[in-house]
């Protein structure tokens, strides 16, 4: 469901087309995995808090890119799915792995601004 939804938001375009939405947000999750990787105590989690805000921006941007030209045609939605898919489930599935591996309270410090990216790709 998560990466539908990743490749919904993709799909729905941005300023030249849904395939580069698509390739931004792979490289925003694979960004948030990199970082969350380098999360190893409580200074490492404090020092990655305005990474991962910076981040919740850049993710807000790209659903804004997206809303602009509302939905891309379906032929459009299938072939980046069919491209796209594994990429986007597999940084998932990892991005997941990072967060289950954190210290409980690491990731309390970085609760708010995974949120803000969590919101995000739900919508």
């Amino acid at each position: 469901r998560f990466v539908i939804g990743m490749v919904a938001l993709c799909a729905r375009g941005c300023g030249d087309s849904p395939e580069a939405v698509t390739r931004d947000t792979l490289s925003a999750w694979q960004e948030l995995s990199a970082i969350l990787e380098g999360v190893k105590d409580q200074a490492s989690a404090q020092a990655a808090v305005p990474r991962v805000e910076a981040l919740a921006s850049k993710m807000k941007a790209l659903k804004k890119r997206s809303d602009v030209l509302g939905a891309a045609p379906l032929e459009v939605q299938n072939s980046l799915r069919t491209k796209y898919e594994k990429s986007l489930r597999d940084i998932s599935d990892r991005v997941r792995q990072n967060l289950a591996q954190l210290d409980p309270q690491c990731l309390l410090r970085l609760q708010d601004a995974l949120n803000e990216i969590m919101s995000t790709a739900g919508n």
